[in-house]
């Protein structure tokens, strides 16, 4: 199992670390062969957690990270 670092850039906007200073939605991410591997960077950001990882990581489509943030919408959050 692999694992990635999210972070949350604003308010319900998540995005992979990419070890990289200046990156975007396209920035290929970094994984980690290990937890601990991962915690080292999860500590670089104050929302950092890691998340497993299964397969190959895409960023979510614009339909879909609308269809996320009316969800949070009609949640409460």
């Amino acid at each position: 199992m692999r694992y990635a670092v999210m972070f949350e850039v604003e308010e319900g906007e998540w995005m992979f670390a990419t070890g990289q200073q200046v990156f975007d939605y396209n920035t290929p991410h970094l994984t980690f062969g290990s937890r601990a591997e991962a915690e080292e960077v999860r500590k670089t950001f104050n929302t950092g957690i890691i998340v497993p990882v299964d397969g190959e990581i895409r960023e979510m489509r614009d339909s879909e990270r609308l269809r996320s943030l009316d969800r949070s919408k009609y949640n409460g959050k």
